[in-house]
């Protein structure tokens, strides 16, 4: 069964730095349940696009804030590859764990006996 994966970058007007810019976040959904993180970009909200989740115009800074989302975008599509490939359950724990480089402890071939025979 596929898990539905749903990505949205937002941005939190209550958040507002004291220049008056929103942080921009990204949250990922997968099977209902989120992930939020923050991108470390901001923008001034009135230049800020909810219906295209990205910064309006073509200024050098707007074209450099959406390529980082773009960027982010390809890690989650990534991680998510990721996750498929090593034939794991595509859940928000999995993709976590991988966002964040958290490694799995390898498991020794002498753990593999004592668990076997014991």
């Amino acid at each position: 069964m596929e898990t539905r994966l749903s990505i949205l970058f937002y941005g939190k007007k209550g958040k507002l730095t004291k220049e008056g810019l929103m942080p921009i976040y990204l949250r990922v959904t997968i099977g209902g349940e989120r992930f939020d993180a923050s991108t470390h970009r901001y923008v001034a909200p009135s230049r800020w696009s909810v219906e295209a989740s990205r910064v309006n115009g073509k200024s050098s800074d707007a074209r450099a804030i959406n390529t980082f989302l773009d960027t982010l975008l390809s890690k989650v599509y990534n991680c998510h590859q990721e996750i498929t490939r090593d034939e794991k359950e595509v859940n928000i724990e999995n993709f976590v764990k991988r966002w964040s480089g958290a490694k799995e402890k390898p498991v020794m071939l002498l753990e593999v006996f004592e668990q076997h025979n014991s």
